[in-house]
């Protein structure tokens, strides 16, 4: 059972990885390049050690457990984020417009 919830907080992650790389690759000197950079780094790192904990084949200590939830919880919240973010700003678009409409989302989307 321990595996299956580890294969899920992976799942989380990696469709959260591809959507952060989409967004690097299609604005690649954009406003928060670095910081996305950054987040793709971090879960990479997360993301190995939850492979590591799927090959574990006794019982996760309790700590263990909650981390592992925590960190898939929070991949489908940026991952919500993210997803709200590219629909209101697009993807694709790079042009003037760019910069004001995601200063605009930041301002009207900060954390709750």
């Amino acid at each position: 059972m321990a595996e299956i919830v580890v294969s899920a907080s992976k799942g989380a992650i990696d469709r959260l990885l591809a959507k952060l790389n989409e967004l690097v690759a299609s604005n690649p000197i954009g406003l928060f390049h670095l910081d996305i950079v950054f987040l793709i780094d971090e879960l990479r790192s997360m993301n190995a050690l939850l492979n590591k904990l799927e090959e574990e084949t006794d019982e996760l200590d309790p700590q263990i457990k909650d981390w592992r939830n925590q960190v898939r919880e929070i991949a489908y919240d940026v991952e919500d984020c993210l997803d709200r973010f590219m629909h209101r700003v697009g993807c694709a678009d790079a042009k003037a417009g760019f910069i004001h409409k995601v200063s605009h989302f930041v301002k009207t989307e900060g954390p709750s």
